[in-house]
């Protein structure tokens, strides 16, 4: 009977071998400065990258990250790269920033 890689690791190393072993999936793409740049233009929005409104799509965050790192990800992989920076998916609201929420209730209530 053939063992698989992790009893072999174990009948030959014991508990000690099976800690040592090697980060799993492929390597990160992007080192820890591109992370904390591509963070840092994020979070600075994207007026200030140049676009016309704040509103960051996956299409605009793919041509940020192919900018500033030369690496290129489809939009599913732009989501990805976004999860693991901890962003997640927001809506925008799509009311006025200056409504008057006591008039609207006034509004509603009479």
């Amino acid at each position: 009977m053939k063992l698989s890689g992790g009893k072999r690791v174990l009948e030959a190393h014991g508990q000690a071998g099976l800690r040592k072993a090697a980060r799993a999936g492929r390597p990160a793409r992007f080192d820890q400065a591109q992370r904390a740049a591509l963070m840092a233009s994020l979070k600075a929005g994207a007026l200030a990258v140049g676009y016309g409104t704040e509103l960051w799509t996956l299409k605009r965050v793919g041509r940020l990250l192919r900018e500033q790192t030369g690496i290129r990800c489809s939009e599913s992989g732009v989501w990805h790269v976004l999860s693991r920076l901890g962003f997640s998916c927001q809506r925008p609201v799509g009311r006025a920033l200056e409504r008057d929420e006591a008039a609207i209730k006034h509004w509603r209530h009479s």
